[in-house]
């Protein structure tokens, strides 16, 4: 998978459906870069440096993961510079780490969590996804990624949450 630039300071490595390996991004700085996610294993990390030496990218200082689950996290041990995460996701990841891995174990946790937005069953709290709503309203951007979907517009964005969010209404 070649990388992508989205625009002077950020690229993308694309996210591969068959192989649940999701969207990476690295961010140039001034100081430093970092990477947003670590992937679902080392060699997807190991892809995405190699693909950023290709494009003369120096080696992220940070990756900032965004969220607990596997394909976001199992690549940590192999990423460069530091990792950053939130408490929550800190917690579960501690969580993940006692997690039996038997088939067995896996079947009564598949997907299980997929839509855990860590509050709600797994619904979108309407009180977050307003905030969210209107946090996106107030600032200028030309391209958005909700989870492992395609780049769309702020409007196609806008709408989606807005849709998601009568849903939470009814």
């Amino acid at each position: 998978m070649e990388l992508i630039k989205l625009s002077e300071r950020i690229y993308m490595l694309p996210f591969v459906r068959e192989t649940d390996r999701p969207n990476l991004f690295y961010i140039k700085g001034d100081n430093y870069s970092v990477a947003v996610d670590a992937g679902n294993s080392a060699a997807h990390v190991q892809e995405f440096y190699v693909q950023l030496a290709k494009h003369g990218l120096e080696m992220p200082r940070y990756t900032i993961i965004t969220h607990w689950h596997w394909d976001h996290t199992f690549g940590l041990h192999a990423i460069c510079g530091k990792s950053i995460a939130t408490v929550k996701t800190n917690e579960k990841l501690r969580q993940v780490m006692k997690w039996e891995w038997t088939k067995e174990k896996m079947r009564e946790r598949e997907d299980a969590d997929c839509e855990d937005h860590y509050e709600n069953g797994g619904r979108y709290d309407a009180d977050r996804l307003l905030d969210l709503i209107e946090f996106l309203k107030g600032i200028d951007y030309q391209h958005h990624l909700i989870s492992h979907d395609f780049e769309e517009s702020k409007e196609e964005a806008l709408t989606y949450l807005s849709e998601e969010l009568e849903k939470c209404r009814i």
